[in-house]
């Protein structure tokens, strides 16, 4: 799971789902080197997932704010 604190609630409902093993933060913001309207880079590690973890999972991301 991602150990440096990333205020984001979208981060913390993703970290609640039994089926993800981890999430790994890259990318600009993982070196702290991100402008005000970077991207946000996750590789989300969850090799038993079904068909419908995965949904869940885009519902999550999906319903975030565009801007952070």
């Amino acid at each position: 799971m991602i150990s440096k604190k990333i205020p984001y609630e979208f981060i913390d409902k993703l970290k609640k789902m039994s089926f993800i093993d981890e999430i790994w933060l890259y990318g600009s913001r993982a070196r702290d080197a991100h402008q005000e309207r970077s991207d946000i880079d996750l590789a989300i590690i969850c090799p038993k997932a079904s068909k419908d973890d995965w949904i869940e999972i885009l519902k999550v991301i999906e319903e975030k704010d565009t801007l952070l």
